[in-house]
């Protein structure tokens, strides 16, 4: 055998006929272009070996040792994975048919552009994989055990996700045909529309339920409430409204520290999903910075307790560190965006924004602003209303380059999106400039995560002033709930127009 060198490191290149007997170690073994039929791999170690091109038929990998090991178009047709290992597998362009992973161990397993058909699961882990582009079609999955997966772009057919646990899931942009899903577990997953969700059969306990004449988002909420499942209830207003993202989202995260803070029932599965939410949320440009700031001094909060028990100590830390790094990610791209979308330094500057809303809202735009400027510290801003008319619905504000900055601030940490609604240009002979670093730097406040403890690089060092003013008052203030309640969440898009600089007005 020759010795390979891979961009993964040093392998061997196996020869099937020979290496594949039951216990045989094929640890960084490199197979390319096998056809097994009937082979018996039973407990082999298959530790980080590379399968490319392969086809298996009937060869059992039971009770095997798989774990890192890679898989790229690869076929298996009536394989058994029986009570195997197979911690951080991938699979790329790999197809399953028929083929069986009762009692498997699907750890950290990564399957993209995959296929399993008529494959069963039954008694299988399947926890913090990802399924990418992939189809699961006429599965069984009794008694799974699934937590924390995540499935994008993924084809459910013909499945029945309600004889298992199945919780804790991200399922983004998926498809689903002829699926029944499990009512308690609706709460517990991220993703799934409500047009979906009606096209599903549910089940509960075991029996086929009829979709309810009411809207079924209701009466699961209503249901959640009476078993005092606070935490679930709170997730299906984020997922699907009418609450406000930002109240929800903290209504949630509130739930939990109050658990927390009694030391009665305190799930670190509740923990980590709200937080993959958010991960999620802010990958997509829609998570509110405000959530972020109040999710730090909250857990901060928690953390200076000390009669915390040590296992909520570790699940609110996680959550603790998750957090400041989500935020410093969120407070350096908002510092990036507003560095580019600001035409000019001049803080006096006339500006002509034409925002664009969905429907009407109830606070015109002017009046939006002038409230934000008045949870800032530092100048307040003011802004007259030009203009309105139908459209979706057009209003036109005139306003300074302070009134902008203070829009940006509360559409970043109420709605988290800034740049996709964002468009700008510049008018009259004004001299457009980047905001210099030392405008940004004035706007730096220590006291945004007062109640935290100093972490690595300090991220109050990098908050932006008028974002910190937001974010510090906002749950508590009437304000702030108004601009919200008031139909901030149906802005479109903004266009900001230069009109003069202040020198030009002198």
């Amino acid at each position: 055998m020759s010795s390979l060198t891979t961009s993964t490191g040093p392998l061997v290149a196996g020869d099937a006929t020979r290496d594949f007997h039951p216990g045989a170690d094929l640890t960084y073994r490199l197979f390319t272009d096998v056809q097994a039929s009937s082979a018996d791999l039973k407990r082999a170690i298959l530790y980080g070996t590379l399968f490319q091109g392969c086809m298996f038929a009937k060869v059992r990998f039971d009770n095997c040792d798989i774990e890192g090991a890679q898989f790229t178009q690869c076929t298996f047709v009536e394989c058994t994975f029986i009570d195997a290992d197979l911690r951080s597998c991938t699979f790329v362009a790999c197809d399953f048919e028929n083929c069986s992973f009762e009692q498997a161990l699907l750890l950290d397993i990564t399957v993209q552009s995959g296929s399993f058909s008529g494959t069963i699961f039954d008694r299988a882990s399947i926890h913090e994989s990802t399924f990418e582009r992939s189809t699961l079609s006429e599965c069984s999955i009794k008694n799974v055990s699934a937590l924390h997966n995540t499935f994008d772009r993924t084809n459910f057919e013909d499945i029945r996700i309600a004889d298992c646990t199945f919780l804790y899931a991200l399922m983004l942009g998926c498809r689903f045909d002829r699926v029944e899903l499990n009512t308690e577990a609706v709460g517990t997953i991220y993703g799934i529309s409500r047009e979906d969700l009606a096209s599903m059969t549910l089940v509960f306990l075991g029996e086929t339920q009829r979709n309810p004449d009411e809207d079924l988002i209701e009466v699961l909420k209503t249901s959640y409430l009476a078993r005092k499942w606070y935490f679930l209830k709170a997730m299906l207003e984020v997922c699907y409204g009418p609450e406000h993202r930002l109240l929800a989202l903290n209504r949630a995260l509130d739930t939990l520290c109050e658990v927390a803070t009694l030391g009665i029932g305190v799930k670190r599965d509740e923990f980590r999903f709200l937080m993959r939410v958010a991960e999620e949320l802010s990958r997509q440009g829609m998570l509110p910075i405000d959530f972020l700031v109040h999710a730090a001094e909250q857990t901060g909060l928690l953390l200076n307790k000390p009669d915390l028990m040590s296992n909520v100590v570790a699940t609110v830390q996680e959550l603790h560190n998750r957090v400041y790094l989500l935020l410093q990610q969120s407070i350096d791209l908002y510092s990036e965006e507003v560095d580019r979308l600001l035409l000019t330094d001049d803080e006096d500057a006339a500006m002509r924004l034409t925002l664009t809303y969905r429907e009407r809202p109830t606070i015109d735009s002017a009046e939006v602003i002038r409230l934000a400027g008045q949870l800032m510290s530092t100048r307040h801003p003011d802004a007259t209303l030009v203009s309105a008319r139908p459209g979706s619905w057009i209003e036109v504000v005139r306003t300074s380059a302070v009134g902008v900055l203070a829009l940006y601030a509360i559409i970043v940490a109420t709605n988290g999106i800034l740049a996709q609604l964002i468009r700008t240009r510049a008018l009259a002979n004004a001299l457009v400039l980047p905001i210099p670093k030392r405008t940004m730097q004035t706007l730096v406040r220590s006291s945004v995560l007062r109640h935290s403890e100093p972490v690595q690089s300090r991220l109050t060092h990098t908050a932006l002033n008028a974002l910190s003013d937001l974010t510090k008052r906002s749950i508590s203030t009437d304000n702030v709930y108004g601009l919200i309640a008031g139909g901030l969440e149906k802005l479109d898009t903004v266009s900001v127009e230069l009109e003069s600089s202040s020198a030009d007005q002198a």
